[in-house]
């Protein structure tokens, strides 16, 4: 009897363990996601059908998905702009599967904007990605660049510092020179220029972005499109209608993740255990790292209104964007204003557009570059290897200074007492003309002009326990800049469908002229702080130095004859020379 017992429960017993066992087992499944030209698609999701389970894939298209349960599933695979494909897997301990997607067949009569023109994305033969306001990046942005990110295969954005006002950068398709620059071409509604000219276009009034990323895109451009080409296109009003808009978000910033410091007593354990040179302890516990920081908030506000009747319609806008900064008395304030109007004449053969838009731009930057002897750099590095046992001021109220052998400084008191603030005024406008000649020939005119004044204020003084500064009893500079650029271009276009056969030709006549010029000037020895940069001729003359002062001027003009030909056949074989 108890043999029998000991059979039933033994058998019961495992028969549990054995279920357990195969209910735990799971499996996975990993590989890549690419597009139909065989590149990368970072971002795209992969999704356990029935169920929450998904990944992403990475910058090189890779993903991965654990806990699978094992057998037939089915997954789904999506990237925006492209076509859901829905597939059935075995699932075993690792299985490798690849997918490959192709563009959205809905989107293959989009209208793109590339160089100069427009096309019918069925009929461009580059790559180009076109991102609409609807497949942007949500929430408080504040650069056009970070509304992009993650949502364009090859297209890479960075955000290398937490500064307010500072800009992600971007790379399309990797650096594309060793010597030459990498950022890409921007054009914003046919105005031409530098990464800089993002920051003047609110990100909420933004209609679209075409990347354009390959060199059969870019060829209309010359060199300057070879490291890729941004075009933003802001939004338009629609004729008969009257719309008051208006956008508000916030976001707040804090660090997620912070190193574990040691406090006073431990470091001053850890200094005499292994006798580091210049140890000292002062009886303090001082974490600099919470005193210099807070958590940020970013606020952007965007009120527009638009209209118009038949002929006519226009679109203004007011931006707003404020950042209070990680670091303490950093913040940046960015107000932008814009204008576009289009009218239409001559039985509608005759379409004019203008544009103009504004910004002033206010930052204060936390200090750069300060540090001991050996050791340079902002405010955050500093207060790392700042001792916990110093305190951060004085029995005599002032701040605490160690110019001993490392001559440390107090991150705090530079904190408080170095200036260095930043102002920028811009200004960009143009004015289109286009005429339908005969049907199907238009000619084009287009001029614009950029204006950018850039002002920066900086003033170390003494009190700030920076060596350099105490040695010089204070050190004030101003570095202005300005810059003006015009273009000016006169076109012809022809488009004709003959039967099976379409054709597109392009000629463009361009004219740049670039002006660029600056001045830097530097002063030392000041007998008090209260005028900081505002008053050079209060330094010491006796302490000016080579390189002190400068100043540059350069003029570019750049003549440009562009040209290209699309011919299809049968919407199906497609040429493009340009």
């Amino acid at each position: 009897m108890k043999q029998l017992y000991f059979f039933k429960y033994g058998f019961l017993f495992y028969f549990l363990i054995s279920s357990i066992a195969a209910f735990s087992q799971t499996g996975s499944i990993n590989g890549t996601v690419r597009d139909e030209t065989n590149q990368p698609l970072p971002g795209a999701t992969i999704t356990l059908k029935g169920t929450t389970k998904s990944t992403s894939s990475d910058i090189k298209g890779n993903y991965k998905l654990n806990g699978l349960p094992l057998g037939a599933q089915t997954f789904a695979v999506s990237f925006i702009g492209y076509e859901v494909i829905t597939q059935v897997i075995n699932i075993s301990d690792n299985t490798p599967i690849n997918f490959q997607l192709k563009p959205s067949t809905t989107e293959l009569a989009q209208v793109v904007v590339v160089g100069y023109g427009t096309q019918k994305r069925r009929d461009v033969t580059g790559s180009v990605s076109t991102l609409t306001s609807k497949d942007l990046n949500p929430g408080s942005v504040t650069s056009p660049l970070q509304q992009i990110a993650g949502k364009a295969a090859g297209v890479i954005v960075t955000q290398t510092g937490s500064e307010p006002g500072s800009a992600p950068s971007v790379r399309i398709r990797g650096i594309g020179s060793l010597i030459g620059g990498n950022d890409p071409l921007v054009v914003v509604d046919g105005i031409q220029g530098n990464m800089d000219l993002l920051n003047q276009v609110p990100p909420s009034e933004i209609e679209s972005i075409d990347i354009l990323k390959d060199a059969s895109a870019t060829a209309i451009y010359g060199s300057r499109g070879a490291p890729g080409v941004l075009i933003v296109t802001t939004k338009k009003s629609k004729a008969g209608t009257t719309t008051i808009e208006y956008n508000a978000t916030s976001a707040v910033d804090f660090i997620p993740k912070q190193l574990n410091m040691l406090d006073a007593n431990q470091w001053w354990e850890q200094a005499q255990l292994y006798n580091v040179p210049g140890s000292a302890n002062h009886g303090s516990n001082t974490d600099w790292f919470d005193i210099l920081t807070r958590n940020g908030n970013t606020q952007n506000h965007t009120l527009s209104i638009g209209g118009g009747a038949d002929k006519f319609n226009y679109r203004a806008s007011l931006n707003a964007i404020t950042q209070e900064g990680i670091v303490i008395r950093s913040n940046n304030q960015n107000y932008i204003g814009r204008i576009q109007a289009t009218q239409k004449a001559l039985d509608d053969k005759l379409t004019i557009t203008m544009n103009l838009n504004s910004s002033v731009r206010n930052t204060n930057g936390s200090p750069d570059k300060v540090g001991r002897i050996g050791f340079t750099s902002n405010l955050i590095s500093n207060a790392y290897v700042s001792r916990p046992t110093d305190p951060v001021y004085s029995t005599n109220g002032s701040y605490y200074s160690d110019q001993g052998v490392f001559q440390y400084v107090n991150p705090y008191a530079v904190s408080q007492t170095v200036v260095n603030e930043g102002s920028f005024n811009n200004l960009f406008g143009s004015l289109r003309a286009d005429m339908e000649v005969i049907k199907g020939l238009t000619a084009g005119a287009f001029a614009s002009w950029r204006k950018v004044d850039e002002n920066w204020g900086y003033f170390i003084p003494a009190i700030s326990t920076v060596t350099s500064a105490i040695d010089n009893k204070g050190i004030a500079n101003i570095n202005n800049k300005r810059q003006n650029e015009r273009l000016m271009d006169l076109s012809l276009n022809y488009k004709k469908t003959i039967g099976n056969h379409s054709l597109d030709v392009i000629g463009v006549y361009e004219l740049q002229n670039q002006t660029y010029q600056g001045q830097f000037s530097q002063a030392k020895g000041f007998i008090n702080d209260i005028a900081t940069y505002n008053a050079l001729q209060l330094g010491d003359l006796s302490r000016v130095q080579p390189g002190d002062f400068s100043s540059y001027k350069n003029d570019r003009s750049l003549v440009s004859y562009l040209g290209r030909v699309n011919y299809g056949y049968l919407s199906r074989y497609l040429l493009t020379a340009s």
